[in-house]
């Protein structure tokens, strides 16, 4: 039987993101319990400071999103409730 291979979504917590990445991160950390198959993670700088929050999705970085974006290029629909 293989290994499935995590999905890995990083943020930057640096000084010129951390704001701005804080919420975005609790809310992922709690939408994610329901989706195993990704990994969330911190990290302290991608280098790109000035273009808050900086977030690696499996790899890819971008910036500047929201929650409804980056749950958008995850591929996870966010329920309603």
């Amino acid at each position: 039987m293989g290994v499935t291979k995590k999905k890995r979504i990083r943020i930057c917590m640096g000084m010129g993101c951390e704001g701005n990445s804080r919420e975005l991160y609790h809310n992922l950390q709690k939408i994610l319990k329901e989706h195993p198959e990704w990994e969330l993670e911190t990290v302290r700088c991608f280098g790109r400071c000035g273009r808050h929050p900086v977030i690696s999705i499996d790899g890819e970085i971008t910036h500047k999103l929201n929650l409804h974006q980056v749950l958008k290029r995850m591929g996870i629909e966010k329920q309603e409730k």
